[in-house]
């Protein structure tokens, strides 16, 4: 019992020190939000004009007034706040929509708890505003540190984040990971029609960009950046415990429940899917930059919805290989019970480093006979445990992704990475923890169950997971590799050279040019990045142009 006791202890001290080494290897993005009770924009107390100061001066002090009862009257600093959005939108002045906008921002806040709306406001949420919305956070009140880019647009209207616990399903179909909040950007209004009660609405600014207002049509306001910036901060996105990240590596069946889609705007069957796979120790936050940026291009913002895959990524590869394939499926699915085929036949996925791997398996035409190849006989296949049949029958003989249309590959190591053929990395590989019963092969009798072939590649000596896959010399890599691509799915490659300009004999500090290049590729860029290529401003243009041209190819 000691021995065994030691043995586990050491196995612990191993994975905490291997744990430090690579930490030590890895930036981790400085990105933090914060939530205040004012707003972070400034208010003058005055206006140039004149003629507006004495309504300027009416609306600015009803608005401290609410903010000094909000905590503890939140019905009166309603009140205030609606009295100081009528007083702006009453002067017909431009110069007054600053606090227009600030205050019906507060209402938009304050009026989620209907007592305080009782005869005083009416609420008109519309599809836009589910059943299940627990906040109303103003973007004026957020403080965002860590993004390159705030998406924003002046104009009409108060930005809002709308906070709910658990997506829609759509079709009642549960397809969409369900923990955790999601947030979702949207613009408030507030009219005030003669003899009546106000009216608040909430529009969606990724479907309009125009508004009635003053007799006219204005720009609409809108945040995108805030939305994304709450859906990711650690206390509101799935389960993010400490160093998520590497745990998923070391550990990856704990966090086999995450494993699925995750939305960052509201599903909507009228845009087409682009479905994100992130790389090793990492998650879909990976992605923020790409979609806080692509979303400040207006035509994708409408054409598009993105989509993230999570995956814990310790695991041996089929087994997110094959639940993308699944996930991906049941969405076109979803799209053609709602009527919209078309729509999902345009889908993209990009994938980076690893989760390009992933990616791969989804394009490709693997031989479904290739079991002939690893088994000594058709009856030694049985040494395969039921996980990892289920698995890989799902893969080489489930439906074929004859609706996607394009894939995109950031920094993928399609050969391999001679990183991961070092020793330290071969060390970390073999204290990941993969329970016995979701390996690919019982023990017993497993050597003579394989060709010599077969023990290249399901050696029972060998750790299955991420890690040893990513390995040059890997078979399963160049299974993938020598497999080809189905006709109809165009694809893309972006790589960096961490701006050295050597390329052919570039590398990225962690995958080589001739491991991420595809021959046949629709287009290959070359970006001055390391690794990290995903979030490179280049790439990001990149990838821009291939999801334009994606719209106008047919």
């Amino acid at each position: 019992m000691t021995n065994i006791i030691s043995s586990a202890a050491h196995r612990f001290s191993c994975q905490w020190i291997a744990l430090g080494c690579l930490l030590l290897l890895t930036q981790c993005a400085d990105v933090r939000l914060k939530e205040k009770n004012s707003p972070v924009v400034h208010l003058a107390k005055s206006v140039e004009n004149p003629s507006s100061q004495t309504a300027y001066t009416q609306a600015y002090r009803r608005i401290r007034q609410a903010r000094n009862i909000k905590v503890h009257a939140p019905a009166q600093a309603l009140a205030l706040y609606l009295e100081a959005a009528r007083i702006a939108y009453q002067s017909h002045d431009k110069t007054l929509l600053s606090l227009y906008n600030h205050a019906v921002g507060q209402v938009a806040d304050l009026s989620l708890l209907p007592r305080n709306t009782e005869g005083i406001l009416k609420v008109r949420h519309d599809a836009l505003f589910p059943r299940n919305v627990e906040d109303v956070i103003p973007a004026d009140c957020l403080k965002l540190h860590g993004w390159r880019t705030h998406v924003r647009q002046i104009g009409i209207g108060a930005p809002v984040v709308l906070r709910r616990k658990k997506p829609v399903s759509p079709g009642n179909n549960p397809l969409f990971v369900a923990d955790g909040m999601f947030s979702y950007p949207a613009t408030a209004l507030i009219e005030f029609p003669s003899g009546r009660l106000p009216v608040l609405r909430f529009y969606d600014p990724n479907k309009i960009n125009q508004v009635p207002f003053w007799n006219a049509h204005y720009t609409l306001a809108n945040d995108l950046t805030a939305p994304l910036a709450v859906s990711l901060d650690s206390s509101t996105t799935f389960d993010r415990k400490i160093l998520l990240e590497w745990f998923g590596v070391f550990v990856p069946m704990r966090f086999v429940k995450n494993m699925g889609f995750y939305l960052v705007s509201p599903f909507d069957a009228d845009k087409i899917p682009v479905i994100l796979v992130h790389g090793l120790k990492s998650d879909p936050v990976t992605w923020r930059n790409a979609i806080n940026e692509l979303n400040a291009d207006p035509v994708l913002r409408k054409r598009y919805q993105f989509i993230a895959f999570y995956y814990p990524t310790g695991l041996p590869i089929r087994i997110p290989a094959a639940e993308l394939k699944r996930k991906i499926n049941r969405l076109y699915a979803l799209y053609v019970k709602m009527g919209k085929r078309e729509k999902a036949k345009q889908m993209v996925i990009i994938g980076h480093s690893l989760g390009g791997l992933l990616t791969s398996v989804q394009v490709r035409r693997i031989d479904p006979n290739i079991t002939k190849k690893i088994f000594a006989s058709p009856a030694a296949s049985s040494n395969l445990t039921a996980e990892a049949k289920r698995d890989y029958d799902y893969i080489l003989r489930g439906p074929k992704p004859s609706f996607v249309r394009r894939a995109v590959f950031i920094a993928t190591p399609h050969r391999g990475s001679r990183r991961a053929d070092y020793y330290i990395i071969r060390l970390i590989a073999s204290l990941v923890e993969i329970p016995k019963n979701v390996l690919t092969l019982k023990v017993t009798g497993t050597t003579a169950a394989l060709t010599d072939f077969g023990r290249t590649l399901l050696g029972a000596e060998k750790k299955e997971n991420s890690l040893s896959l990513l390995q040059s010399q890997s078979a399963t890599l160049k299974i993938l590799a020598d497999s080809p691509f189905y006709p109809h799915i165009k694809y893309h490659s972006i790589m960096g050279d961490r701006g050295r300009g050597d390329t052919p004999h570039s590398s990225d500090g962690v995958v080589d040019y001739a491991s991420s290049h595809l021959d046949g590729a629709a287009s290959e860029k070359i970006v001055p990045s390391r690794h990290s290529a995903e979030k490179h401003p280049e790439t990001i243009q990149e990838l821009r142009r291939i999801l334009r041209l994606n719209l106008r190819e047919k």
